[in-house]
């Protein structure tokens, strides 16, 4: 039966609560919305990473970078590293935004496999990137480029940079300025009894015994799914068989020299029993090991991820950070929208924090959501498409992120040795799934990657796949294929490479030269972004600050920071005019 939606709740805060309302306030501004966030309700706080699709919701609700950037935190995001996934110090190769470009009209794709295939060693891994993505040496040299000289081709900054920022201050930000000036209602309190009848929820009943209805139900609950599972029973699909990672460790990072750590891409270490991320905030890192515990326990996890940190930041005692325990769940519930229940974000389902895909099932399903609620009103087809239709994007991204592991050469732990042979082109994911229609572009484009005789058939059309291929050292066809192909074709292979080489060498020289005309991504923010806030930089440990940065604090500040030998080093100018706080503990910092 069709039904209006007049009014909608909206159960759970956090980032996916308030990204719901916020799109509810104004793409809907005359239907009734409340929302109920709970003061206990645990917040995962692991989304401060997104991808490009961010930027066409955000730009739907009306969002200016300046604005929300500068009160999140904030910083752009132009790719992601991926570093050591090869093996134990074997560097690391981006996976830029944007589209594939070709040096010359004349020379596709295909062609930087043929030149791979029978010149190995003329290129590291981060070439293929640097040569048909301009923004990839932007990122991989710590630049910032809002494309508006355009030589960033396939790059566009208004749709396809993304953000780092802190997933917690985002909610509140939307809340205050967005949601509460709109006319969401905001009640402060917990669910305790869900009434279901044959059309979905019928009321809930709160913990001070109000009852509440509404046409519409959006559970914003996490891994929970309060109304979605607890409430009616929808089945839950876990994807463990394919993503084993359920357990991490996460902290804060303060800076030791900002102009540097804080760069334009997520950083994802491979480590011994899972990988390590490195999210640069405008004031910290976020940092977080995500892992298994099927092979090993927690204590282990957090003792490996400690001395990742002592190794990638010697000034930092580890000891003072604080460390967050994550318990995760890698799956997707059976339908998303059933009856009058719809799930966003984690309620719904969740990959694993690779490929910053925690906040696309919020924004990648409100952007579906408000497009079947446009109509004006809601039946059995409306939800069936919806269902299918998401299914589909999380199969796919999850089978893509899948492909991570199944490509990387590295074996040198249990974990390892199991990840990369459990990832395999399956017909039919949790039997739900087929193949040839439903698996989409991503596992298609995977089974023409391993496929010898589909040299041809190696398409442009998905970046990610072949970014992750190149990176990973993996080649579609071997070089015997590559000279048959060549003759058949009727021309020299050795020519031909010779050209080829010569073409990329100059490709990707070019890029780099663009890069070193261009801020640094500090620079850039500081100029852009964040110039009307203080700036934070880490000066060191409670007793290790400078006897002339001592002197000059507050005695309230004094207080907490113990008196040693100092440095004597001349103020500069900026020290002598900066405000000094201590955050986080055992660090003292000033802004």
């Amino acid at each position: 039966m069709s039904k209006k939606i007049k009014s909608v709740c909206i159960v759970g805060g956090g980032s996916s609560g308030w990204m719901t309302a916020a799109t509810f306030a104004t793409q809907f501004p005359k239907m009734d919305v409340t929302i109920i966030e709970s003061p206990d309700f645990p917040i995962l706080g692991v989304g401060e990473s997104t991808l490009g699709g961010i930027k066409h919701w955000t730009s739907l609700i009306g969002l200016e970078d300046k604005d929300f950037l500068t009160q999140t935190d904030g910083s752009y995001k132009l790719s992601i590293k991926f570093t050591d996934w090869l093996g134990k110090n074997t560097g690391g190769f981006h996976y830029p935004f944007g589209e594939y470009q070709r040096p010359i009209e004349q020379v596709g794709q295909n062609d930087w496999w043929f030149l791979k295939g029978n010149r190995s060693g003329v290129f590291d891994d981060n070439a293929y990137a640097r040569c048909h993505y301009p923004i990839a040496s932007v990122a991989e040299n710590n630049r910032m480029s809002d494309d508006s000289t355009g030589k960033t081709p396939g790059f566009s900054f208004v749709s396809d940079v993304a953000f780092h920022f802190d997933a917690t201050a985002f909610g509140q930000y939307l809340k205050k300025t967005i949601c509460l000036p709109k006319g969401v209602k905001l009640i402060n309190s917990t669910v305790e009894k869900v009434n279901t009848n044959d059309d979905g929820v019928e009321s809930l009943i709160l913990a001070d015994k109000q009852k509440l209805t509404a046409d519409l139900y959006i559970d914003c609950t996490g891994f929970k799914s309060l109304l979605l599972e607890e409430a009616l029973g929808v089945k839950f699909n876990s994807i463990e068989n394919l993503i084993p990672n359920n357990k991490a460790w996460a902290t804060h990072i303060p800076y030791t020299d900002k102009t540097k750590q804080l760069q334009p891409f997520t950083n994802c270490t491979a480590l011994n029993n899972g990988w390590a991320w490195n999210i640069p905030l405008w004031s910290r890192i976020g940092a977080g090991y995500a892992y298994s515990n099927k092979y090993i326990s927690d204590d282990e996890a957090l003792e490996e991820f400690k001395e990742h940190i002592r190794t990638k930041y010697e000034e930092i005692p580890v000891e003072d950070l604080e460390f967050k325990p994550i318990t995760m769940r890698n799956g997707i519930h059976e339908k998303t929208w059933e009856k009058n229940v719809v799930a966003i974000g984690l309620s719904s389902g969740f990959i694993e924090p690779l490929e910053s895909t925690g906040l696309m099932t919020t924004y990648e399903w409100l952007l579906s959501l408000i497009y079947t609620l446009r109509k004006g009103f809601v039946n059995q087809w409306d939800r069936d498409s919806f269902n299918y239709a998401l299914k589909n994007i999380y199969y796919g991204h999850a089978n893509f992120v899948a492909m991570h592991y199944a490509l990387s050469s590295r074996d040198d732990t249990p974990y390892w040795q199991d990840v990369t042979e459990r990832v395999r082109i399956d017909p039919t994911v949790n039997n739900s799934l087929n193949y040839e229609t439903d698996m989409g572009e991503n596992l298609e484009l995977l089974y023409y990657a391993t496929s010898a005789h589909k040299y041809h058939q190696f398409r442009e059309g998905n970046a990610g796949v072949q970014c992750i291929s190149a990176g990973m050292n993996y080649s579609p066809i071997d070089a015997k294929v590559h000279r048959a192909l060549g003759i058949l074709k009727k021309f020299d292979p050795e020519l031909h490479c010779d050209r080829l080489h010569e073409l990329y060498r100059e490709t990707q020289q070019k890029y780099i030269n663009y890069a070193d005309t261009l801020p640094s991504l500090y620079e850039y923010l500081s100029q852009s972004i964040h110039q009307s806030k203080d700036d934070m930089t880490f000066i060191g440990t409670e007793n290790d600050v400078p006897q002339h940065i001592y002197d000059s604090m507050p005695d309230r500040v004094k207080m907490k920071v113990k008196k040693k030998e100092r440095k004597t080093v001349e103020p500069t100018y900026r020290d002598k005019n900066q405000k000094w706080k201590q955050r986080p503990k055992g660090f003292v910092t000033y802004e």
